[in-house]
């Protein structure tokens, strides 16, 4: 027995690659790895960001290998043109450190890390940021590497947006991962038909919908070309420049259009779905919606769109990002939510367990197709990428003063003073706003101590230099309305315009045809706030009216 027992020692502790695990009793050799998968905590990550290097090791039948004394080593190359910082390797972390700037007029108390403030057109760095596409390397070393025989390696790509408002792409983008996270859980619950864990996918989908985060209320408030300081660089810069269109432009943008067409097919297709009867004839639909979506995302995979192409679709790829995206995944979260209330929790799969299993690979596609999953799906992050740092590595700043909103008349009932909820044509009116009505949001506050928001609305109230900056403020501003309340509390809302129309009294009216939602629950008058926001431009103004639960 003393010698059985020195040898299991020797083969333990000596030179030898073999590995012992003791098994039911028995010393049994460990698995031997085979190969090397790097999973990222995020592939799509702003300036300042970071992601985390998750290896997962497997031996030649797939099976995961799970060895906390295995140790890798981390790289990250570039795979193309890179501007601003280089990335920093901290363990299996890597950071992306921001380019840092000259501020004008900073605020360290309500501002202090400068997120809202202008930069110094004077200052070097000036219109630059941290960006580019990586490659992130793990290469299995020490006792790992002994039991493979040899040197294992697996890798994945991270993108850095380097624009002014990736913060908020970013969201967006995680928006989709926990809407699909929360489907796939569903999913999986309603194949076991186990009523516990269909409650905690209930509940995991509800707490997606909760955030005040995710929302196209919230999300909306984005520009996802927007450059890192100034405004955004215009086609003819870029052609003076001396920028080439490129062979692959026009089949993009017409590619793009269909990945439009295909968003709004499928929040429109969500939408005729029954809760209290979802059929064969919804799922064959939405299956055929998402089979389309893959498709155009192979077709933009193989396309390459130049920076002055990019330049001619920014409002296109902006549309979709932060409006029909965002439109079409609070319409699954809000869909998908009616359907589970209205199930037993003792069902097992059928109809609408199909259902729910489409809802999830939907998600996933279109979330891929514009903003970075997949190997084949993620071209829409790469041209903005690559069309911000060309312009950074081209020197080309466009920092002319956008100029000031003026807010001067507000018409949403019979009478100036009051608001009036469903008032139709409620109009506001004044200079600075934008033509396209889409650029123009509305944030409403009812009775609510907003004294987060009113500090926030100190900062830039007449604009500034850099329109990124203040569209990270005005969706600061409305994410901290959202949270006061929320939807639930209905308290605040936020309404996009329907027309823009110019007026002999006024540079502009700003046209809502159903008028604004009810932000006051109480039967009597309250003192709330209006504030209209120039996405355009990144400007604001705000002004006080009494609202009213209803009128006549």
């Amino acid at each position: 027995m003393k010698k059985l027992h020195l040898l299991l020692v020797l083969l333990i502790t000596g030179s030898s690659a073999l590995s012992l695990t003791k098994v039911a009793g028995r010393a049994m050799p460990a698995l031997k790895p085979a190969s090397v998968q790097v999973l990222l905590s995020d592939n799509l990550v702003a300036p300042d960001g970071t992601t985390i290097v998750i290896p997962v090791v497997r031996d030649k039948g797939g099976t995961v290998i799970n060895d906390p004394t295995f140790e890798y080593r981390i790289r990250i190359v570039a795979t193309g043109p890179v501007a601003g910082n280089p990335p920093v390797i901290e363990g299996r972390s890597i950071r992306f450190p921001k380019v840092v700037k000259q501020l004008l007029n900073p605020n360290p108390q309500v501002d202090p890390t400068g997120e809202f403030a202008d930069a110094d057109p004077a200052d070097p760095n000036y219109g630059k940021e941290t960006g580019g596409i990586y490659k992130v390397t793990a290469t299995l070393i020490g006792r790992g590497a002994q039991l493979a025989g040899r040197s294992l390696s697996g890798n994945a790509d991270v993108i850095v947006l380097p624009t002014g408002t990736a913060k908020i792409t970013v969201r967006t983008k995680q928006y989709g991962d926990q809407l699909a996270a929360a489907l796939g859980a569903l999913d999986k619950a309603l194949v076991t038909g186990d009523p516990q864990q269909i409650e905690m996918a209930k509940q995991q989908l509800q707490a997606v919908a909760a955030d005040p985060a995710n929302s196209f209320e919230a999300l909306g408030v984005n520009n996802v070309t927007a450059p890192p300081n100034g405004l955004p660089v215009s086609p003819a810069q870029l052609i003076q420049a001396g920028f080439q269109p490129g062979d692959d432009d026009a089949l993009f943008a017409t590619t793009l259009n269909a990945l439009q067409s295909q968003t709004i097919l499928a929040r429109n297709r969500v939408e005729q779905i029954n809760p209290l009867n979802v059929t064969q004839a919804d799922v064959d639909a939405l299956q055929a919606i998402a089979d389309g979506c893959h498709t155009i995302s192979k077709q933009l995979a193989a396309l390459d769109l130049s920076t002055l192409g990019t330049a001619y679709q920014s409002e296109k790829l902006n549309t979709i990002i932060s409006s029909d995206m965002t439109k079409l995944f609070d319409t699954v979260t809000r869909k998908v939510i009616a359907i589970v209330v209205n199930m037993p929790t003792s069902m097992k799969t059928g109809e609408t367990g199909n259902i729910v299993t489409i809802f999830g690979p939907l998600v996933i596609e279109i979330v891929g197709i514009i903003i970075g999953l997949g190997d084949d799906a993620k071209k829409v992050a790469e041209v903005i990428t690559n069309h911000h740092v060309h312009i950074q590595n081209a020197n080309i700043v466009n920092s002319q003063m956008p100029g000031c909103l003026g807010l001067e008349w507000v018409q949403a009932s019979s009478s100036v003073s009051f608001v009036c909820p469903y008032y139709a044509n409620t109009f506001v009116a004044g200079s600075g706003f934008s033509i396209n009505p889409a650029k123009t949001k509305v944030l409403l506050l009812g009775c609510v101590n907003n004294v987060g928001v009113s500090s926030l609305m100190t900062l830039r109230p007449c604009g500034g230099r850099d329109m990124a900056a203040g569209i990270r403020l005005s969706y600061a501003i409305i994410f901290t309305a959202r949270g006061l309340w929320g939807l639930q509390g209905g308290r605040t809302s936020v309404e996009t315009a329907d027309r823009v129309v110019t007026d002999y009294l006024w540079d502009y009216q700003v046209i809502f045809d159903n008028g604004w939602r009810r932000v006051t629950q109480e039967i009597y008058p309250c003192t709330g706030t209006i504030i209209v926001f120039n996405l355009e431009t990144g400007s604001f103004a705000a002004t006080n009216r009494n609202f009213l639960h209803g009128c006549g």
